[in-house]
């Protein structure tokens, strides 16, 4: 699946199984249906430096992000936990503002500046649920988080939190942080899983992440250009160890 996007004369394409850095790119990713049959992951590295960002003008000050939620009803009770989880972290970093769209868009058609939060029925695709972005140099410009009813509609209440939970974690920049869906489950939803009940919400590791990559809301994160030995801009944690902080998440044991 390739398409291709014409954003400030730059020429952006974006593939299920890359992306391309000239100018820009609109990156893909999709969380599988079928483990077996795996897809290349474009969120992959262990860094904060190795995520995409939104853009912000907050100087490490957290992200201040809008959300459209354009779900119908049933998938309301799921939505609303995982944006409370995600708002509420520790540390503090994002500052979510949800609205309603003004009219309904089966299409889920991305809006710049926004992370837009569908379902529908979308077939027998070999994905549960899905995170599309469009990326100009290095920065997020728009976001849509995508649920298959095909699949959820027959699947646990655990999965439908779990899904949504995971593609929103996709939303702010986030990659896996495991893609084992049969080992040891790291307790947070942003892990592959066979048993999705185990990993209902973000945690402490994901905000720690989130942090360096766009500070905190309090403010007293700010940027340095070497945190943890990695070369390139990042923001500082205020609240955790440097043993905590450098913790890659492939590093984290399992068994």
């Amino acid at each position: 699946i390739v398409s291709i996007i014409i954003l400030l004369s730059a020429i952006i394409a974006a593939a299920v199984s890359g992306v391309f850095t000239k100018g820009g790119i609109t990156s893909s990713h999709f969380d599988l249906y079928d483990p077996v049959h795996p897809r290349v992951n474009p969120h992959g590295g262990d860094t904060p430096y190795d995520f995409n960002t939104w853009y912000t003008q907050r100087s490490c000050k957290g992200l201040d992000l809008y959300i459209i939620n354009n779900l119908d009803d049933k998938w309301e009770p799921y939505f609303k936990r995982s944006i409370n989880d995600w708002e509420n972290g520790d540390p503090n970093v994002l500052s979510l503002h949800v609205h309603d769209p003004p009219f309904y868009d089966p299409e889920c058609e991305p809006i710049h500046g926004v992370l837009k939060v569908c379902n529908g029925d979308y077939g027998p695709t070999d994905w549960i649920g899905v995170n599309h972005f469009v990326i100009q140099w290095k920065h997020i410009i728009s976001s849509i988080a995508i649920m298959n009813d095909h699949h959820l509609d027959k699947m646990s209440d655990a999965a439908k939190q779990n899904t949504m939970c995971h593609e929103l974690g996709h939303g702010f920049g986030l990659g896996h942080w495991d893609e084992d869906f049969y080992n040891r489950d790291l307790g947070n939803c942003i892990d592959y899983t066979a048993t999705p009940e185990n990993n209902q919400a973000p945690d402490r590791s994901n905000f720690l992440f989130l942090e360096q990559m766009y500070g905190n809301v309090e403010g007293t994160s700010h940027y340095s250009n070497n945190v943890n030995g990695t070369e390139g801009l990042h923001c500082t944690s205020s609240i955790a160890d440097d043993s905590e902080i450098s913790k890659k998440r492939k590093l984290v044991e399992k068994v």
